[in-house]
């Protein structure tokens, strides 16, 4: 009875829940993943499979917030990149900037241009929060060539933003 009634909920919202997820983050991937991940939360939730609960508007809502934590985590991790006291720009204009452009298609795109290599090790370091041993050993290089290729791989992207930046 359980197992149908969720199943029936999640047939009838989940174009919603993916649309509500797809509006915030604006990536299809992310928003899949989000949409499985509220539904998750939903068959945990002890009393959401009852006909009594309010299964539209708990579905919004959930939607909604796992949306913004993940646009708000992810340009947190974004931002932790950058060294600005190295850098012309201060970190209220960057962070401005960011905001005006669209940031999280504008450094994906960056993302995207750059190596396998310093993908690699700005998402294990900024994404997956992993540090410099857990890098090493999931990359299978040394600690310190964890520490250069993430400086490296930091200065390409911050420049490769800068110039897209003066483009604009």
């Amino acid at each position: 009875m359980k197992k149908q009634l969720f199943l029936d909920i999640t047939k009838q919202y989940q174009g919603i829940v993916f649309n509500i997820c797809n509006s915030i983050v604006m990536n299809h991937e992310d928003a899949y993943d989000l949409s499985q991940e509220v539904f998750l939360k939903a068959w945990l939730t002890e009393s959401f499979c009852t006909k009594e609960f309010f299964h539209k508007a708990w579905l919004i809502k959930v939607s909604r917030n796992l949306s913004l934590n993940f646009k708000r985590d992810w340009k947190r991790s974004i931002l932790k990149l950058f060294d600005f006291g190295s850098y012309q720009k201060s970190y209220t204009e960057f962070e401005s900037t960011l905001e005006k452009k669209e940031s999280l298609e504008f450094i994906t795109k960056a993302l995207s241009e750059m190596s396998l290599i310093d993908r690699q090790v700005l998402s294990l370091k900024y994404f997956a929060d992993l540090s410099y041993t857990e890098i090493s050993k999931e990359l299978g290089i040394a600690e310190g060539t964890v520490m250069s290729r993430l400086s490296r791989s930091k200065k390409k992207l911050m420049l490769k933003l800068e110039g897209e930046f003066d483009e604009r």
